[in-house]
Order: C-alpha cells, then sequence, then structure tokens
C-alpha cells in the first residue's frame, strides 16, 4: 500500500521558522519599485497579469503580499482590490501612492491564519513573486481556499523554478559550440537560499525558498486548486555588442518567470480531503 502525502498546513501551525519579512529592506524595495513598479513589472509582469486575470467591474481581488501594492495602481478603477502583507512601512507607502476608496491594504501574517472576512468572497487573487518566499507555501493555498469564490481564479508569479533558482543556475558559454547556455545545479531538492537584496554597506538578507514545481501542484490540489494555464515570460532586454547575437538568443530560450493560473473547484477539495484520509 502506498503512503500519501498530505500536502495540508496543520492545524496548530508554529511561528515560522525562518524570517521571510520584507520590513527590514522595505525602503530599498520602495525606491527600485515606485510608483509604477520596476523594469519587469512594467514591460513583463503587469501587463501579462492583468491579462490573465481579465478583471472586471465589481470583481473583487486579493493581492497576496502586495508590498507597496503596484498591482492595485494597473487595475481597472471599479474592481474592488484588498492587499494583504506582512511589511508595513510598505503598505504606508501602498496607501499614499494612489489612495482610492476601493481599496483597502491589511497588516497580516500570510504564514498565520489570514484576518479577512468570510464573506463576501474574492472573485480573483494575484501573487505576484512572493510564493518562493514563503517557507511552507501550503499554507497560501489553504488560506486562499476559504476567502475565493468557487470558480475563482488565481495567478501566481514566479522567478522561473526551474531555470532561475538562486545560486543553482547561472549563464555560461561552450566556446566550442559558441551557444549561450543555462547551467543548472539542484532542481528537486527544497532549498532555504539566502539572498542579499542590496549589497553594500547597508546589506540585508531575507530568504528564498525553492521547491520543484511538482511540490505547487500537490498542495494546491490538496486545497480544491486546479491548474488552468502556466505560461513562461522571457525578458524582452536586448544586447548590443560582441556577444549580442548570443546573449538575445538566450534570453528568447530561457524564460525568466514562470506565471500559473489556478482555478478553485471546492468539490475538487473535498474529494482529495477524502483521499488524503483514506489512502488506498
Amino acid at each position: 500500500m502506498e503512503k500519501k502525502t498530505d500536502h495540508r498546513p496543520p492545524k496548530n501551525r508554529p511561528p515560522t521558522q525562518h524570517q521571510t519579512s520584507w520590513k527590514p529592506v522595505s525602503e530599498w524595495y520602495d525606491s527600485i519599485v515606485g510608483e509604477k513598479g520596476h523594469y519587469y513589472h512594467r514591460e513583463v509582469i503587469l501587463p501579462n497579469v492583468l491579462r490573465a486575470l481579465s478583471l472586471h467591474d465589481k470583481d473583487r481581488l486579493l493581492d497576496i503580499g502586495c508590498g507597496q501594492g503596484v498591482l492595485s495602481r494597473v487595475i481597472p478603477k471599479k474592481v474592488e482590490y484588498v492587499g494583504i502583507d506582512i511589511a508595513k512601512p510598505l503598505l504606508t507607502s501602498a496607501a499614499q501612492y494612489q489612495p482610492s476608496p476601493s481599496h483597502s491594504f491589511i497588516h497580516a501574517d500570510l504564514t498565520r491564519p489570514w484576518p479577512l472576512a468570510k464573506e463576501p468572497l474574492f472573485s480573483h487573487a494575484a501573487c505576484i513573486l512572493v510564493l518562493q518566499n514563503i517557507e511552507d507555501p501550503a499554507i497560501i493555498f489553504e488560506e486562499l481556499s476559504k476567502v475565493l469564490r468557487d470558480g475563482g481564479i488565481a495567478v501566481f508569479v514566479l522567478n522561473h523554478p526551474y531555470y532561475r533558482i538562486p545560486r543553482q543556475s547561472r549563464w555560461n558559454f561552450d566556446e566550442k559550440t559558441k551557444t549561450q547556455t543555462r547551467e543548472l545545479f539542484s532542481y528537486m531538492t527544497p532549498l532555504r537560499i539566502p539572498i542579499v537584496t542590496h549589497p553594500g554597506k547597508n546589506a540585508s538578507t531575507t530568504m528564498s525558498f525553492h521547491v520543484p514545481l511538482s511540490e505547487y501542484t500537490a498542495m494546491s490540489h490538496a486545497s480544491g486548486f486546479v491548474i488552468e494555464t502556466i505560461d513562461e515570460w522571457c525578458s524582452p532586454k536586448y544586447s548590443t555588442g560582441s556577444a549580442a547575437g548570443w546573449e538575445n538568443k538566450a534570453r528568447k530560450e530561457f524564460p525568466l518567470f514562470m506565471s500559473i493560473t489556478f482555478r478553485l473547484h471546492k468539490t475538487s477539495r473535498s474529494t482529495v480531503s477524502k483521499s488524503l484520509r483514506h489512502p488506498s
């Protein structure tokens, strides 16, 4: 009899072992993102997220790990928006950039039960470059399943979980074939990776957590989510100079980001829960 893994987070969950809040680097982060977002926000992430969400008037959007609210400033004006994050300084910036009566920001730890009302439910959710900062991302899907309506859409954006693993992937150049390549040193092993956010005299460290894509699939399904689409987005940057041909080709071959669009099916969740309680 094969033992099945329960990907649901424990009910009496202890505090997260590693500090992942971006509060210590909030000033630095706000300075590089600003009101309109950094280069990749503007050129890649936000246009594609808006396309995936396909928001309409009177929709309700939950922005998970909203930071300083860059998504809130590009959505349709009649969409009700709630952003949730643990970094108070970023939430303060979010509220100041573009105040709106239909926008609200909530200070909360995403790894603990979310202080959100169960009614009315959200029609959409987004989580942009946050999931890999959570040590046990199963809690995100578990909590989201409580506040997203049945059939609701959730769009998650990740640094590509295969080609862009910090400290485990890098560019290389094959002199023999004159080809820019991407090297990978590990993938299946879950990793806790320290990231120096702004190297220099006042450098700070945050944590990034890697798990293989199959783990995200299992833990999301355990909370009733099914994957509708997976998109991979490449960098639009363009090199000039003697190595431009190799570099530009490599950028088109190795994606920078992955977007996963989930749909919540609460009947699917109950079926998974039964199978976890009664393994075959």
